[in-house]
């Protein structure tokens, strides 16, 4: 009898695919401690174990011995995309309006790897090679074939000149010579490091990353797109205090999936305040070699850096009432003598990247409750640019400084399981010179600024892992006297911006998370 209930007990455990050897054999050496079985028979139900878990599926993967767990997780997306833009000061006779008609997908899967208590690797592969985009316009690659994975596109180049002399040695004529050079590459459906970076916890309250990194900050699509994901290192730093006037305290969730808010697991009575700080230091741009050899004296080039300081709290006055606010200060290092060292301009043909004169002070707000059994939250965000005059008048329009952004709107119940739904409005206004245009949110506004407009979101759950949602977006220009000026744009490219008289985008989406 009691061979036959441990033959049942290791097979209840090979079928368990979740259960590793390691702790089968640590809960049999617990069974011989208690003298439950001996050591014969733990040897022997051992055996059966391995035999029973090698022919599962979950037996034929191996895993390196030091790697303790691997979460795997991953979205795809499905989406339409329509947007429009008006130009403004459009000469006569010519076109005033751009706009583009896309169905887009992309594809992210990521791995969690935790290695030890304190050790851990996070990957994630996503399509899309732009730093503000996981996106794959489909036909992208049609220039070399339809349907294609990729590709690329040549074309004849002026690779140099043969000059012609006479035989007095002057210049009669200069020929240019031409080669077969790539000046496109389209890629397709290629995947992408989106994410790889390793992570320190060496405490409850500290976690430290290093490499290409999720945002650590808690910030809005105002000032981050949410694609984004630095080059650098951050330190994350939690801890909760309370309850004051109400039952003992409950620990601060450690969920690896949102590094950068502190959310309590389930709030007693009285009041409970989480204190949080982020700090991120961020390779922008690197200059390599930072001084060449020369026969001259070369001027040196130095790396740009973007750091970022943030101190907030989250006031959890009961289990559905919070208020949360999160100050954060952005300066930059090293950009005099690089790729950003061009004043940034903003006006049609002008600099469009420039970083110079930039210290950005950004403070989101959250404040959320349930009515109804509803969540509701009124969420704002505001940033102002404590160099704004200086861009401005080193921009040529030392008279309009628009050293300010700001956005606010309320967002009401969430997507967490079939039939669940959600909506969402809110205003945004992004001063000409409040922002990096680098890292704004490069669908709202395509990327502009000098840019005020509407923003209405909704999705609906239709599985527990599928849903669909619809984005609108509507902005005018704030000043005529100044461009939109952007890093980059779908309506147009980096070096050609013109300033956008008003704008519509409309996004259709199916998502699928797993």
């Amino acid at each position: 009898m009691k061979k036959f209930k441990l033959l049942a007990f290791a097979s209840a455990l090979a079928l368990g695919a979740n259960v590793a050897s390691a702790q089968d054999s640590a809960l049999l050496d617990l069974l011989v401690k208690k003298k439950v079985i001996t050591d014969q028979e733990a040897e022997s139900t051992r055996a059966e174990l391995a035999k029973e878990y090698a022919s599962t599926s979950a037996g034929k993967i191996n895993i390196s011995t030091p790697v303790q767990q691997i979460r795997l997780y991953g979205d795809g997306r499905l989406r339409y995309d329509a947007r429009e833009g008006n130009k403004l000061n459009t000469a006569p006779g010519a076109s005033d309006t751009a706009s583009a008609n896309r169905f887009l997908y992309r594809l992210r899967l990521g791995a969690d790897v935790k290695l030890t208590d304190e050790w851990g690797l996070g990957v994630r592969l996503e399509t899309g090679n732009g730093s503000r985009s996981t996106n794959v316009t489909a036909g992208s690659s049609a220039a070399t074939a339809p349907f294609g994975k990729a590709g690329t596109t040549t074309s004849s180049v002026v690779s140099g000149f043969t000059v012609t002399k006479n035989k007095a040695g002057v210049v009669t004529g200069v020929t240019p010579t031409t080669t077969t050079a790539v000046t496109k590459v389209d890629y397709g459906s290629t995947l992408f490091v989106g994410q790889l970076y390793l992570k320190y916890k060496p405490f409850s309250w500290l976690t430290v990353e290093g490499g290409k990194i999720p945002n650590p900050f808690v910030t809005t699509p105002l000032v981050w797109d949410a694609d984004i994901n630095p080059e650098g290192f951050a330190e994350q730093f939690k801890y909760t205090i309370g309850p004051f006037g109400g039952a003992s305290p409950v620990a601060a969730s450690n969920d690896p999936k949102d590094s950068k808010t502190v959310i309590t697991k389930d709030t007693p009575d009285g009041l409970t305040v989480d204190l949080f700080a982020n700090f991120g230091q961020f390779v922008y741009d690197t200059a390599s070699p930072q001084n060449q050899f020369s026969s001259s004296t070369a001027v040196g080039k130095n790396d740009t850096w973007l750091f970022g300081s943030q101190i907030g709290a989250r006031a959890n006055f009961t289990k559905n009432v919070y208020l949360q606010i999160a100050p954060t200060i952005y300066n930059y290092s090293g950009h005099k003598n690089n790729d950003f060292n061009t004043i940034y301009n903003g006006d049609p043909g002008g600099n469009q990247i420039g970083i110079d004169d930039l210290t950005v002070v950004e403070i989101p707000v959250e404040f959320g409750w349930k009515s109804w059994g509803i969540p509701f939250t009124i969420f704002g965000d505001f940033t102002d640019n404590l160099q704004g005059a200086e861009r401005a008048k080193l921009a040529g329009h030392p008279a309009q400084t628009h050293s300010t952004a700001w956005e606010a709107g309320l967002r009401i119940n969430q997507i967490k399981k079939k039939g669940d739904w959600s909506l969402a409005a809110y205003y945004q206004y992004s001063g000409a010179y409040a922002l990096d245009p680098n890292l704004v949110d490069n669908d709202i506004f395509d990327g502009h600024l000098n840019m005020k407009g509407i923003v209405f979101q909704g999705s609906y759950a239709l599985t527990d892992a599928v849903n669909v949602a619809v984005e609108y977006n509507y902005g005018q220009i704030i000043d005529t006297k100044l461009g939109t000026g952007g890093a980059i744009g779908t309506l147009n490219g980096a070096t050609s911006n013109p300033a956008l008289r008003n704008y519509n985008l409309l996004q259709v989406d199916l998502n699928i998370k797993f």
